[in-house]
């Protein structure tokens, strides 16, 4: 599930793209997930785009990280978010908000 702006999609993955998330994630200590620090602040004066990861397991457990700036995750997440990114590009591209031109 990918939301944007109060935007949710589900998507079907392919198995292999389904079994590499579960292996970057894998590589994260999801007790921690919440102490892994952002490199930048853009998003407290309005710069970037505020972005986070939630994880939901098998057990109903959900962990959520730190918010970020879109596009500069935590070191930690960086494999997994950009993973993310590059399977819902299709999305985000799809809802990019138009921008009114005049004439």
């Amino acid at each position: 599930v990918y939301q944007n702006n109060n935007r949710t999609q589900k998507k079907e993955l392919k198995t292999s793209d389904w079994n590499n998330l579960n292996d970057l994630v894998q590589k994260i200590n999801l007790k921690k997930i919440n102490s892994y620090e952002s490199p930048t602040q853009n998003r407290f004066n309005d710069a970037a785009p505020s972005s986070e990861i939630s994880i939901l397991t098998d057990q109903k457990n959900t962990y959520t990280s730190k918010s970020f700036d879109f596009g500069n995750p935590p070191a930690e997440l960086q494999e997994l978010y950009h993973e993310i990114i590059r399977l819902t590009q299709d999305f985000q591209t799809k809802n990019k908000p138009s921008i009114p031109r005049r004439l």
